[in-house]
């Protein structure tokens, strides 16, 4: 009998649908609920070697539950706050960003707090006080970029938090995750001590202890172009690696099988708390816990539902996870490699073209599911990165080991030993450089999130077609590759024949692009040295001569004025402040309202960049509460974009 039952843990897919119709709002189901809902499970998973249509009820109940907590709790609780307005904070410090970035914990919020003055950094656990200014994290449209708000809500951050005072640390609380930090920290100072060579201690923490601070831009290049980036993220393969020296160690050992799961369970949890419980970290890890009950229950498992167990209950705790980056390629890569590896399995009568292949599948099959979302989400992809992969991860596997060794050893025997992980870090940057020159990458995709449903639809029913051979299927491969290009001629049509203007939200400068019908210029561009926005090549947009005044029979440009048929558009700044009878006004360049001249229509629409500093903004929302015109601001919505046609 196989742990979960022989059926697929199919009831994963509930909080994966609620979570996409309610999309934050799950995030604050309650506790109660959720450990109704995964004893409920528990019970389901237990009396199902034996009664497998309970299991089934059961697990409709926990469904139902979830949906009904979810609309229970579909408005937010938190308490309504004036965005610029100071609060006094005193908060728990959850966790620790980069560059001196944390999470704070006040109450029902969590706030994104960046500081430069602190001259000892905080920790996990510190309680802090400090006043500071809070603001709303904005919800930006998609305009092909990377958005740092659009981040930290996957890190269920609320809140940005302005220090108006001086940070002071009142306090420390003890949990295990700060204690495994604070051995984290340890750790680093004994890898300080013992390796002299930076570079090699930058990777070495990356690999052993999920500190990547210290990798210098040109490794992370060269792991980035060359496919194998999730080397330096605790991940799958860095717990399966660990899990592996464990049993393997215990073995030696001599240790009974069911003491030596006992043994390898709290371990591996401590790696994941010591390398600072990300994400990837806690998915393996707790994929592996189902490994690891199944050996202590005598029982076989199943690798699906394990993978869907996992990922069931991680959403339980953590909805708002459904939607971050990691999450959705973990899952995927495990999918792909649980769904795909099977059938590709072959015969092989010696044993070292055996390993190769069956390193070579592996890669192959996490690869075929990750593909589509480094596309979606990293806008480029390594199409011959199976390669290098084959190569280089046995070898980081034994730098991880040595890592640990190291770690585990006296400082005076591994100062002895430090040769062996510098000649080991310098042979893969040697494999990675030379690989480099044969990388095949193709850069500038941009798919819709319909392209990623339609190619994992397809790969399915592949896998579909592979394992049952029927006809039925094939059609619906062809069908479905039909309605795929049918749907990606449509995008490239409609994406020709746009007419829109762009707001873009950057800080301290201006910048305002016009997209029509497949050319784009720049009303107004304050840094002429930065690059052309993602959206230009989304897009596939040619770009139009500069100082084009006259663009079609119906739309031109006049001193920073555009004129459509549906509407005119005055960009104002310090040079043009005379919007007349504009529609909308674009307001760039730190231009106060004081400035502008000859008035505005009453039902004219207000848009304030983030060009313009915070006190010119404030000024611009007293202008336009005596005006009665509401302001628009790119810091709280992101981009705006403005249709040109009706």
């Amino acid at each position: 009998m196989t742990l979960f039952s022989k059926s697929p843990f199919l009831v994963f897919l509930l909080p994966v649908v609620a979570g996409i119709v309610w999309g934050d709002d799950l995030s604050f189901l309650t506790q109660e609920a959720c450990f109704v809902i995964v004893g409920g499970c528990i019970v389901g998973m237990l009396l199902s070697f034996r009664r497998r249509r309970l299991w089934w009820l059961l697990s409709i109940f926990a469904g139902v539950l979830l949906f009904t907590a979810a609309l229970l709790r579909s408005r937010s609780p938190l308490t309504e706050i004036v965005p610029g307005e100071v609060y006094r904070v005193e908060g728990e410090c959850t966790e620790v960003l980069r560059g001196k970035r944390y999470i704070i914990r006040l109450q029902e919020y969590n706030l994104y707090l960046q500081t430069h003055d602190t001259v000892v950094p905080f920790v996990v656990g510190d309680r802090l006080s400090f006043s500071a200014r809070l603001f709303p994290l904005k919800r930006s449209v998609d305009v092909h970029e990377f958005d740092y708000d659009r981040y930290l809500r996957q890190l269920d951050v609320d809140l940005r938090a302005v220090p108006t005072t001086g940070i002071e640390r009142s306090g420390h609380v003890h949990t295990f995750y700060s204690l495994c930090q604070e051995a984290r920290t340890s750790l680093t100072r004994k890898l300080t001590r013992v390796v002299r060579d930076t570079a090699t201690r930058a990777l070495l923490q990356a690999l052993c202890l999920g500190d990547r601070s210290g990798i210098s831009p040109r490794v992370q290049e060269l792991f980035s172009e060359s496919g194998t980036v999730h080397l330096l993220a605790v991940s799958g393969l860095h717990m399966g690696a660990i899990y592996l020296l464990l049993s393997y160690f215990l073995k030696i050992l001599r240790v009974p099988k069911r003491t030596r799961a006992g043994c390898v369970f709290p371990l591996l949890w401590l790696f994941a708390g010591i390398t600072g419980l990300s994400p990837s970290a806690v998915r393996a890890a707790t994929i592996l816990s189902f490994v690891i009950i199944g050996q202590l229950l005598d029982r076989d498992y199943r690798a699906i539902n394990a993978v869907c167990a996992s990922a069931f209950i991680t959403l339980l705790i953590a909805p708002h996870l459904l939607y971050s980056v990691s999450f959705q390629m973990s899952y995927a890569a495990y999918t792909g490699i649980v769904l795909i590896l099977p059938l590709m399995r072959v015969s092989l009568k010696n044993s070292f073209i055996a390993k190769v292949y069956s390193l070579f599948s592996l890669s192959l099959a996490a690869q075929i599911g990750t593909l589509p979302l480094i596309a979606y989400y990293f806008h480029t992809i390594n199409l011959n990165s199976v390669m290098i992969n084959i190569v280089v991860v046995p070898i980081a596997s034994c730098l991880l080991y040595v890592g640990v060794v190291c770690l585990a050893l006296p400082g005076a025997l591994v100062s002895l030993l430090s040769f062996v992980p510098v000649a080991i870090h310098y042979s893969i940057l040697f494999l990675l450089e030379q690989y480099q020159r044969i990388s095949a990458n193709w850069y500038e995709l941009y798919p819709t999130t319909m392209h990623l449903l339609f190619f994992y639809a397809i790969v399915l029913l592949g896998i579909a077609y592979l394992n049952k051979r029927k006809i039925l299927v094939l059609r619906a491969i062809c069908v479905t590759l039909f309605l795929f290009l049918l749907y990606h001629g449509t995008m490239m049509y409609r994406g020709q024949h746009r007419q829109e203007v762009v707001v873009y939200d950057r800080y301290r400068r201006g910048e305002v692009l016009l997209n029509y019908r497949g050319y784009y210029t720049f009303l107004v561009r304050s840094d002429t040295t930065a690059p052309v926005p993602p959206y230009a090549a989304a897009n596939h947009l040619k770009a139009l001569p500069d100082n084009a005044g006259f663009i079609a029979r119906d739309i031109r440009v006049e001193e920073n004025r555009l004129i459509t048929p549906r509407l005119t558009l005055y960009v104002a700044d310090e040079q043009y402040r005379i919007p007349g009878n504009a529609d909308i006004v674009v307001v760039t360049g730190n231009l106060y309202p004081n400035r502008l001249q000859g008035g505005v229509v009453p039902s004219v629409r207000v848009i304030v960049d983030r060009s313009n500093s915070f006190t010119c903004i404030r000024r611009w929302e007293e202008w336009g509460a005596r005006q009665g015109i509401p302001i628009e601001k790119t810091g709280e919505s992101g981009p705006i974009i403005i249709p040109l046609e009706k």
